[in-house]
């Protein structure tokens, strides 16, 4: 059984170490076969190093930084205690600066909306308001007889 001098489970450590062959590892991580064995075989203690890089290669899992904890796996970065359904695929990635700018233009573009439809309630309703007292207002002051047309020549 392989060991650790850190806090980590007996599963982490057998899975990290053992999940692919020998000599993958040892190139990947910088070292030989045998002493891949040695840690597989609790010979030797697996090195805090040694473990995070091994369980980054073998499950995906991200050691340290920001990106603690998240996975990649399967062209998907996935997020701590999240699920494959809700990640964020590789290509999606490429273009978050297009998605940033496209979700700036929606917002721009419903402010620019909800401030005309207010306009147009105001305008809709003071059209109103100025067609029912102006229709007042020719009813009060209308004139009984209204001026003939003058036939002078200016």
């Amino acid at each position: 059984m392989p060991v650790a001098d850190f806090k980590v489970t007996t599963t982490e450590l057998i899975f990290a170490i053992s999940t692919k062959p020998e000599s993958e590892l040892a190139e990947i991580l910088g070292t030989s076969p045998r002493q891949i064995n040695r840690w597989q075989t609790g010979q030797d203690p697996i090195p805090r190093s040694i473990f995070l890089l091994a369980r980054f290669y073998t499950s995906g899992i991200v050691p340290f930084g920001e990106w603690k904890d998240w996975t990649l796996a399967e062209q998907c970065l996935i997020p701590p205690h999240g699920n494959k359904k809700g990640c964020a695929r590789i290509e999606e990635i490429l273009f978050i600066d297009h998605y940033r700018k496209d979700r700036m233009l929606c917002n721009s573009q419903y402010t620019l909306i909800e401030s005309l439809i207010k306009q147009r309630n105001f305008y809709k309703n003071q059209c109103s308001l100025e067609a029912k007292y102006g229709l007042m207002l020719a009813t009060v002051f209308r004139e009984k007889d209204p001026p003939a047309p003058s036939t002078q020549p200016y």
